[in-house]
């Protein structure tokens, strides 16, 4: 037995009938790190509560994420039997595995906000009460609202003068570039003009030699006709060069006039047909005034006068074609002669006149490929027919253009 002795008298405790209140541990936080120093060295000391957790409201730079918690409980009944279990919300969702560890470290925490939560207990299974100590990560400047909005806006506004930028200079260059064509193609024009109103001389020549022995032979009756046809092809001519377009049917009527000059000034016969589109009026068709006559000149002066002991053919046929990989149309001029194609004729040529180059043609050819406007077809195509023995039969222009309607 054990006596005490007290103001009130002996007390006898009697060993065999003791008994014993188990109490749950007492739980606190010893320490609160902020990258391994104490919280209370670092500028928001203020934060500590004064049973050593935090103050709510604290709130952390997003460089400031690595913390960790030091804490222990008391039990004097069983201190040994002390085990913890801790868990932080905003990172995890269940409580960890029961440990003896008195220290979690967690790093590299993304902006939020964060609470950590830790509880003792004993092989009784009696828990402690839980403390918890919450705070706040901040986002950086970045990743603000307000700061990602302003940065779309900017983002869109360079977007847009980016693109805005381009699109004028594409224009400016377009522009540039239609403003060249467009003098190239005054160029040619004037050019063009010049020819049309400086027509070949030999011609002019021709006509007028052959309407004076006309009226040498007194055949007066046909001099004054053929006068009259002459009259009429040279205001021909000369009304449609005032012109930037003319109808088809003009041009039809113009180089009528002119082939009816030639078979009346050429020493070798020969026939000519003139054939329009038969889908598409020829009054509402409109192409450059005399475009294709050097072609129909060379037909006549190159092919069909150099023949021998036989009539000439020229056919002159017009028609609508489709661009290909395109829906755009073109009209064709199909001029095909029964001459003595371009290898003789171009030694016929150089024995006569050597060097001599055709200043209309190459006038012609550079016109109309400024009419295509950077589109792919081929403008001119001059071709040599044959038969199977390989006899020159005759030469075909192929001459394509936009095709322009009036309405």
């Amino acid at each position: 037995n054990l006596w005490f002795g007290t103001m009130n008298g002996l007390t006898k405790h009697t060993l065999s009938q003791k008994s014993r209140e188990v109490l749950p541990p007492v739980l606190h936080f010893e320490d609160i790190t902020l990258f391994y120093k104490s919280l209370s060295e670092t500028p928001y000391n203020e934060w500590l509560a004064s049973s050593g957790g935090l103050r709510e409201g604290l709130e952390l730079p997003y460089r400031q994420n690595h913390l960790s918690f030091d804490f222990k409980a008391i039990n004097l009944s069983a201190p040994e039997s002390l085990r913890y279990r801790w868990k932080m919300e905003g990172v995890e969702e269940e409580w960890s595995p029961l440990s003896t560890r008195e220290s979690v470290n967690y790093s590299q925490l993304l902006p939020g906000e964060y609470t950590f939560t830790v509880q003792a207990v004993t092989d009784d299974n009696l828990y402690s009460e839980p403390i918890s100590a919450s705070f706040l990560i901040q986002k950086p400047f970045w990743q603000l609202r307000w700061v990602q909005a302003l940065a779309a806006v900017l983002a869109a506004l360079l977007i847009f003068l980016f693109v805005r930028s381009r699109i004028r200079a594409f224009r400016k260059k377009e522009e540039a570039k239609r403003q060249e064509l467009e003098m190239q193609n005054h160029v040619l024009e004037l050019e063009q003009k010049a020819l049309q109103l400086q027509m070949n001389p030999h011609f002019i020549f021709n006509a007028l030699n052959s309407i004076q022995s006309l009226v040498a032979a007194k055949e007066n009756l046909t001099a004054r006709s053929q006068i009259h046809k002459f009259a009429a092809l040279m205001r021909s001519i000369l009304s449609n060069s005032r012109k930037e377009k003319i109808t088809l049917k003009e041009e039809i009527n113009t180089l009528d006039k002119y082939l009816r000059m030639e078979q009346f000034c050429q020493p070798v016969p020969f026939d000519f047909e003139i054939q329009a589109p038969t889908d598409v009026d020829a009054e509402e068709i409109e192409l450059p005034p005399m475009l294709l006559q050097p072609f129909v000149e060379n037909a006549v002066i190159h092919g069909i006068s150099h023949l021998q002991n036989k009539k000439g053919k020229l056919v002159i046929n017009f028609s609508i074609e489709k661009q290909k990989n395109s829906s755009d149309k073109l009209l064709l001029c199909q001029i095909q002669d029964n001459g003595v194609g371009r290898k003789r004729a171009a030694e016929l040529r150089q024995s006569k006149q050597p060097g001599h180059q055709s200043v209309a043609m190459e006038v012609t050819r550079e016109r109309l490929e400024a009419m295509k406007n950077g589109a792919s077809y081929t403008a001119l195509d001059i071709q040599d027919l044959a038969n199977n023995q390989d006899e020159v039969l005759g030469t075909v222009v192929f001459v394509r253009m936009p095709l322009e309607v009036s309405f």
